[in-house]
């Protein structure tokens, strides 16, 4: 195998990689239906609204905010001497081209993820040896060849020759792809059809509109009332060998009157003679229902381009259960971007750490998108710790194991109840409250052992609540016990 080494430049220029002259050099003529798809898929892109709606949505969503951390290669021990180069690296040093910055560079992978399937960067070698930019390179110009192993291996197809690339400078990741194909698949390939069959039926809808859907002039010329004045003005034309004359005559009367009515303006007055009668003609008749015939196109515009009718102007009626499915499902397909693009980024960035000559993992995450509603995950956690404020005042569980399960760790302060004086729980009684505490509450937790007391005063309004309500529900729960036993003792 060949020693691998750091080339200056950009290693797709290096292999040949024409980038000024067109598609057709980016592309082996083999590869032309694969292009031709390409270029369909980008125009569908560009031009269509529900397409280019589409793709609007993936980067807006999509790219929600990052956070990178760089730590040792053990994974947890945090870098800052790595986290400090790297944050400079982002914050300028990548995108040149385009502005810089590590948002315009995760767009740019976004963008060539939903429409291509697949995303390819490169690493820029300045001299002397630096990292000196981050570049995103076409998928669609990549070829590829099995090596002696029977890998795939990326390149650049050149004069005739295949010229490899090398896997410390550029990276090529698919999205989805088929078993022993190395491309990706466009999720955007199953739109293309219902795409151009929407754009046909716009086009014959635009047709149809202008020709019956609006009110035309009829004008309409007595025929009685003009064999009239022939016979008055030219009764010649009235011999059987005037046939032609007599055609020509009425002929030049209709041409007189269509000139006039086109060289109206719309705010122009019709004068004409009482020969003439001008009326408007509107459409009749049935047609076939464009409404069903937009829904059903609607439909399958959705589902080819993998996106939920709201986020492309359909307001569809949907009831809450199915609106939160649906969107956590389209979440999920955002987040399928989103871990091939953290995976290039931590490539790139890790590669960065070589050059300068350090060791480290990076890892590079997108903020959660919300897949729930804040009142019922609200709602929710409430009823879960009431729950377990019962399950501890009933002695199931510990406090400790009650926070366990709540927060992931023991609790932070002790937790009872007050009980009212008299009142007797498995022959022990309660002791009465410290002068100044008539707050204070004997924290008891099960039926065995003690905490110390707190004041209740001090804490926020909303555990005072909890705390009320546990009260209650625990002397209620502590009386029942009370009761069975001493029924128990009866017996």
């Amino acid at each position: 195998m060949p020693e691998l080494r750091l080339q200056a430049g950009r290693p797709t220029r290096n292999a040949g990689l024409d980038t000024t002259s067109g598609i057709s050099s980016l592309v082996p003529a083999r590869m032309g239906r694969y292009r031709n798809l390409m270029e369909l898929v980008r125009q569908i892109r560009d031009y269509n609204a529900d397409a280019s709606k589409a793709i609007s949505n993936v980067l807006r969503l999509a790219n929600s905010g990052w956070e990178i951390q760089v730590t040792k290669l053990d994974g947890e021990t945090p870098d800052p001497e790595g986290q400090a180069l790297v944050d400079a690296l982002v914050e300028e040093g990548v995108a040149r081209e385009y502005g810089g910055g590590l948002n315009v560079l995760i767009n740019m992978l976004l963008l060539t993820a939903a429409t291509q399937g697949a995303l390819a960067m490169e690493i820029e070698i300045g001299e002397p040896i630096e990292v000196y930019d981050f570049v995103v390179v076409n998928p669609w110009s990549i070829d590829f060849r099995r090596d002696e192993m029977g890998h795939w291996v990326p390149g650049i197809q050149h004069l005739g020759q295949f010229n490899p690339l090398s896997p410390l400078q550029f990276r090529y990741i698919p999205l989805d792809p088929e078993p022993g194909e190395p491309r990706g698949r466009s999720p955007f390939w199953a739109a293309l059809d219902v795409v151009f069959f929407q754009m046909e039926v716009l086009r014959d809808l635009k047709a149809a509109a202008h020709f019956a859907g609006y009110p035309r002039v009829d004008i309409s010329v007595a025929f009685e009332a003009v064999l009239k004045v022939v016979q008055d003005t030219r009764p010649d034309l009235l011999q059987p060998d005037k046939a032609d004359d007599l055609r020509s005559f009425l002929d030049g009367y209709l041409s007189d009157i269509s000139g006039m009515v086109d060289d109206l303006e719309p705010d122009d007055a019709f004068i004409h003679y009482d020969s003439v009668e001008s009326t408007y003609t509107v459409p009749s008749g049935k047609t076939i229902d464009i409404r069903e015939l937009v829904e059903t196109i609607d439909a399958q515009i959705v589902s080819g381009l993998k996106q939920l009718p709201v986020l492309l102007g359909r307001n569809d009626a949907a009831t809450t259960t199915h609106a939160t499915v649906q969107w956590q499902v389209f979440v999920q397909e955002l987040k399928a971007f989103q871990r091939v693009v953290s995976r290039m980024l931590e490539w790139a960035l890790g590669m960065a750490l070589r050059v300068w000559g350090r060791q480290g993992l990076v890892q590079v995450t997108f903020e959660e998108l919300r897949t729930s509603d804040r009142v019922q995950d609200a709602t929710a956690e409430s009823i879960e710790t009431r729950t377990k404020l019962t399950q501890v005042a009933a002695g199931f569980i510990t406090a400790d194991e009650a926070a366990q399960e709540l927060v992931g760790h023991d609790a932070v302060a002790a937790m009872g109840y007050w009980i009212e004086s008299g009142d007797l729980i498995d022959g022990v009684s309660p002791s009465e409250p410290e002068d100044g505490q008539e707050n204070a509450v004997e924290l008891r937790v099960g039926r065995s052992h003690r905490r110390e007391v707190e004041d209740i005063s001090r804490l926020p309004w909303w555990q005072q609540a909890l705390y009320q309500e546990a009260e209650t529900t625990c002397w209620n729960t502590y009386r029942a016990q009370l009761r069975a036993a001493w029924r128990r003792m009866g017996e």
